[in-house]
């Protein structure tokens, strides 16, 4: 099984551990010029954010070819809306217009530096 990511604050990607299989990242894979993947099952992990995609699963989801599935999303760029910068903020200096609680949340049982390299883009070996 290959099991699809993408985390902000840990908990898509202990539901993929969870889950098993083989884990890829979606923000390293997103950019790759050739995205075809087959295997007996696949699953894809990731959050919802006011209602929607994540505009970078949107991309994968757009690009990827997963042999017998079709699937197509469309989003714009830049912004993810995930709020990792809100919730990972070592100095609490960034809000939602309004927020004024310090309080802050990942998934305890995933570090932060899994988070950055589940999300580091410019670690891939396979250029895109």
């Amino acid at each position: 099984m290959t099991v699809f990511y993408f985390t902000s604050t840990g908990n898509c990607l202990a539901v993929a551990k969870c889950i098993g299989g083989t884990l890829i990242s979606i923000p390293q894979v997103v950019d790759y010029s050739d995205l075809h993947f087959k295997d007996d099952a696949i699953g894809i992990v990731f959050p919802i954010y006011g209602f929607k995609t994540p505009k970078m699963v949107g991309r994968f989801l757009d690009t990827v070819k997963i042999t017998d599935v079709g699937v197509s999303v469309s989003f714009g760029e830049k912004c993810e809306g995930c709020f990792a910068c809100t919730h990972l903020c070592p100095q609490n200096a960034i809000h939602l217009k309004g927020q004024r609680s310090g309080k802050r949340w990942r998934n305890p049982d995933v570090s932060l530096s899994e988070i950055i390299q589940s999300n580091n883009r410019r670690q891939t070996e396979r250029q895109a």
